[in-house]
């Protein structure tokens, strides 16, 4: 945009877009951690009744890939 010489106001927005966006990171990565131990300890504690469903087989597939 810079580059181009776009509209000063779309490239201040651009910039505000990102700084938000980049605020926004550490949030999302701490909440994504929690939510993966929160996973992994309803996976570790699961009962033989629920290791039977496919949701925790997709549970324990995503936290594999992870």
């Amino acid at each position: 945009m810079v580059e181009r010489k776009d509209d000063e106001y779309d490239i201040k927005k651009q910039h505000e877009v990102l700084e938000e966006t980049l605020d926004m990171l550490p949030d999302v990565e701490r909440r994504l951690g929690t939510a993966r131990l929160d996973l992994q300890n309803i996976v570790t504690n699961a009962s033989d009744d629920l290791k039977l469903t496919n949701e925790y087989q997709d549970a324990v597939r995503e936290l594999d890939s992870l």
